[in-house]
């Protein structure tokens, strides 16, 4: 299944509520997860701006993912939403192998050494 990083910035107003009524958000998080099919393979919260919230999700599918993006950003509740999918390293080595397949051609394929007069 498909891995995800997942990142957010929360808003002032979550912040607050938060400090208010302290709850897990991470467990939060793994609900809709998972009727969605996926897994919180692992949750953490930085003090940091701009990312509050990080997160790995494993999807079952890529709608599945587009469904938990949606209902994520639709909350309100933070803000700057990001998903990245990652690769193992079996499958970067095979998208490296494969990259010299697709017969791109660069604009510019090396700096053109300077001249000397």
């Amino acid at each position: 299944m498909p891995l995800y990083l997942y990142t957010a910035q929360y808003t002032a107003e979550s912040l607050a509520t938060q400090v208010k009524q302290p709850v897990n958000r991470a467990e939060r998080t793994r609900v809709p997860v998972e009727r969605l099919g996926g897994k919180l393979i692992g949750a953490w919260h930085a003090v940091s701006d701009p990312v509050h919230f990080v997160a790995i999700i494993e999807m079952s599918t890529e709608a599945a993912m587009a469904s938990l993006a949606l209902a994520f950003g639709a909350g309100g509740a933070a803000r700057e939403h990001k998903w990245t999918p990652l690769l193992t390293p079996e499958q970067w080595v095979a998208a490296l192998q494969h990259a010299g397949d697709t017969g791109y051609q660069p604009a510019v394929s090396q700096p053109e050494a300077p001249h000397v007069r």
